[in-house]
């Protein structure tokens, strides 16, 4: 029998080298707090594949709640996982996303 990882549902956020790891680290645990979580959740940086966030969900939904905000595919690298996508996180698209959420908000304070 195969034990199954305690938070078994994988998102990975690849992400260039000049970027900071630990930036993309809080940045990705902000946006899942912003998404609502059900369960247990865990956000860590691995260079082992190249530059990349993982973050590991417990429930099944809150992976694929951010899976589908980032428009993540499914993946099958890393071995173990019950549910696995990734998606490359371009840190520009992020604020500009955020800004044309947060501007029709500020037009109808006017």
């Amino acid at each position: 029998m195969v034990d199954t990882p305690t938070l078994p549902h994988l998102v990975v956020a690849s992400f260039k080298e000049s970027a900071s790891g630990r930036s993309m680290v809080q940045l990705l645990t902000k946006m899942i707090r912003a998404l609502g979580t059900e369960g247990a959740f865990s956000v860590t940086i691995n260079r082992q594949h190249g530059q990349s966030v993982h973050c590991a969900f417990e429930m099944e939904g809150d992976a694929a709640r951010l899976a589908g905000a980032m428009k993540a595919q499914p993946i099958a690298k890393y071995p173990g996982w019950v549910s696995q996508s990734g998606f490359s996180l371009d840190i520009a698209h992020v604020l500009a996303k955020r800004l044309a959420e947060e501007s029709p908000r500020k037009s109808r304070r006017r």
